[in-house]
Parts: C-alpha cells; sequence; structure tokens
C-alpha cells in the first residue's frame, strides 16, 4: 500500500498501542518532533520478555557463533583476547539504555573503566543506579547526550562500544569519521547490531521462510504474551516506523559498508537474527526455559538459520565486529 509506506497490518498495531498507551501517547508519537519521539520510544526502564534477546538459548548460540564457547560472552572474549594486559582501558559505549550491557563490559573486564550515553535522562538515571547498587560506581558512570553533538579530545579512549545501538544512528559517514578521532591508535571499536535492511524493509524471500516455519508451529508457542495468536509476520510500512521512532533502523543497512571504508575491520562474525529476531517476537516468553515442543521448536529454529548462514542464501540481520583505525 502507498509504495511501502503503510500497510494494512500497521493500522492493526495502531490500534494495540492505543490502547496500550492510551491516545495522548501515541499522538504525542505522531506529531511531536524528531527527536522528541527518539526520546519517547526509549523512556520505558522495564519490559516483557517479549524478543529473542530474553532468551538463555539464544544467548548461548550467540556466544558459541561469536566466541567459539557457549559459556563465555563475547565481552569476556574482546577483553582475554585484547585488553587484558593493559593497565587501565578507558571506555565509551553509544546508545547504553538502562545500562545492562555496560555492567557486563565491567564486569568481564577488570581494567575497564567505562561511560554510557544515551538520549533519554530517564534511562541514565535507571543505569546510573544499577551501577551504584551493584558496587560499580567507581568503574561505570552514565552521561545524558546526544552523540551527534558530543564532543571529546582526539584519542581519548581506548575501547568504544556500539551494542545495539549504532542501527538507531543517522549520518554514519560523519558520525563513524568523528568516533575514530576519539579513539587512541591501538584502540577498539567494537559493534553488535543488526546490520540488515534499513526500517526493517525486509525481502521477500526472507518473509516466506519466516511465515512457512512460523506456520509449522504449535498455536500455544505462537499465542503472543498480549494473547494474540501469532499468524504471520509483516514488512512494516516505512511511515509508521518513522512514527514509531524515527532512529529505528534508519541507516542500518550502511552500517557493515561505513565500518570498512572508516575502520580497519579485524573481525566479523554475522550470527543470524534472519529468522529468530520476527519468529520470535512477541512469543519469546515460551522459550525462557524450554522443554519438549519449546525445546523441540527452538533447535529446530536455530538449525534453519545455521543452514542458511551457511549456505548465504539469506543474508545474517546482525553481525558482530571487531575495528581498529588502521593507517
Amino acid at each position: 500500500m502507498f509504495n511501502g509506506l503503510v500497510n494494512s497490518h500497521d493500522f492493526v498495531i495502531m490500534a494495540r498501542k492505543l490502547r496500550a498507551a492510551g491516545r495522548r501517547a501515541t499522538i504525542a508519537k505522531l506529531f511531536g518532533t524528531r527527536s522528541s519521539r527518539v526520546q519517547q520510544a526509549w523512556e520505558h526502564t522495564d519490559a516483557a520478555p517479549v524478543h529473542w534477546w530474553n532468551i538463555p538459548a539464544v544467548h548461548e548460540r550467540w556466544n558459541r557463533l561469536i566466541t567459539g564457547d557457549p559459556g563465555m560472552p563475547y565481552q569476556t572474549y574482546v577483553h582475554r583476547r585484547y585488553l587484558s594486559d593493559r593497565t587501565t582501558v578507558t571506555g565509551l559505549s553509544l546508545g547504553c539504555g538502562i545500562g545492562w550491557k555496560e555492567v557486563q563490559w565491567v564486569r568481564s573486564c577488570p581494567n575497564l573503566q567505562l561511560t554510557g550515553t544515551d538520549l533519554s535522562a530517564q534511562r541514565i538515571a535507571e543505569a546510573s543506579r544499577t551501577a551504584e547498587s551493584l558496587g560499580l560506581g567507581d568503574r561505570l558512570r552514565f552521561a545524558c547526550a546526544d552523540i551527534h553533538s558530543e564532543d571529546h579530545p582526539e584519542a581519548s579512549f581506548d575501547l568504544i562500544i556500539a551494542d545495539g545501538s549504532l542501527h538507531h544512528f543517522h549520518s554514519l559517514d560523519t558520525l563513524l569519521p568523528k568516533l575514530r578521532r576519539w579513539l587512541k591508535n591501538d584502540g577498539l571499536f567494537v559493534v553488535n547490531d543488526y546490520v540488515g535492511p534499513a526500517r526493517f524493509q525486509w525481502s521477500g524471500p526472507q518473509l516466506q521462510a519466516i511465515n512457512a516455519i512460523l506456520a509449522s508451529m504449535p498455536e500455544a508457542l505462537r499465542t503472543e504474551y498480549g494473547g494474540h495468536v501469532k499468524r504471520k509476520v509483516y514488512r512494516p510500512g516505512r511511515l509508521s516506523m518513522i512514527i514509531s521512532d524515527p532512529s529505528e533502523a534508519v541507516e542500518s543497512d550502511r552500517i557493515d559498508p561505513s565500518l570498512h571504508k572508516h575502520f580497519r575491520v579485524i573481525e566479523r562474525t554475522p550470527y543470524g537474527g534472519m529468522l529468530l529476531q520476527n519468529i520470535l517476537k512477541g512469543i519469546a516468553h515460551h522459550f525462557l526455559e524450554p522443554k519438549g515442543a519449546a525445546a523441540d521448536v527452538l533447535h529446530r529454529l536455530f538449525a534453519e538459520e545455521d543452514r542458511y548462514l551457511a549456505s548465504g542464501e539469506l543474508p545474517s540481520d546482525f553481525c558482530f565486529y571487531i575495528c581498529k583505525k588502521g593507517e
């Protein structure tokens, strides 16, 4: 409908959001400024376990693909391979949200002094409380900042992290050179992110594969957290994406080429998501501690995604990168 700008499923989603969030909040998203809509999209500090990243077995899968060990998180891998011989590692994390990933980073890297930044003052306040409550306040701090206007002296950081945040940033060919300047000559830029189609405009073959698998799953495992039965995954209308969160996947398809343009990529690990992200959205709670049919379905999903990763028939929507400044 309207060349992908809007589709009929967008109206279903809008109706659900009106019921859940209320008319005033929804109207604010429709008519607020770009900056206010981005901040509103990220003001929440708690959420139901409805995404693939809420599933422990998915994290073990990521670890196996990225580090080779299901029990070794990528933060530990980066520390052991690249940072363990340094006395102090000064780090910056972009788009930190409520700070749980930053907690993982400082716990995995005992020599890391890390600052996390985010647009949302509410999330920064929550992150700061978390760091203090865990006794990490001396090594982990948070600041409310816009990365596009933020500035630091040249060669300020040993480590810059974009852990699930880079796909929210626009103007990558302006931003990445700035990050490169902030990095020390022997520093690392670590990116773990969605690199699939911008604005989640998934391809026809990808949606066909997703929906074929979804249709084969037991209905009980397709019942969403809110009670609806999930029957199909749709390509979202671009307008609804922009209204909901103008930053969502704004230049995600430019991340890979832009990283190779502005940095020397020393590790690049695709780890899938072309099936799992969409199939499990809304129904992830069934797979938190999978047994019986749930365990069988999750095993089959992993096997299907492994097959696509091996064949290249569908590109990976998520990649892990370790980058250096290069020459």
